[in-house]
């Protein structure tokens, strides 16, 4: 089977187009696989920052707790301190 030069010149045309046309495809595959990665990875990011949000509230009610408790410790070590020099002098 023979072909013309024709023949010939409209088979690579159609070939290059075919090529072209799943390049563009691909493309289009590959940015919409982008884009539903990138949705995925700020929803993850959200999700992370609100879990980092609710265990910074839970530490700062914990240091505060400990704080308060350290206080209240402080000044039962002070009154107890000059409770015990009092009756030493006594």
């Amino acid at each position: 089977m023979k072909m013309g030069s024709q023949e010939l010149g409209n088979k690579a045309r159609e070939t290059a187009e075919i090529a072209v046309g799943l390049g563009v495809l691909a493309f289009q595959r590959a940015q919409v696989q982008r884009q539903t990665l990138m949705r995925q990875l700020q929803s993850s990011a959200s999700e992370a920052e609100a879990a980092l949000g609710s265990l910074k509230v839970e530490v700062d009610k914990r240091a505060n707790l400990m704080e308060e408790g350290l206080r209240q410790t402080t000044q039962q070590a002070q009154r107890a301190a000059t409770d015990l020099l009092r009756n030493f002098r006594a």
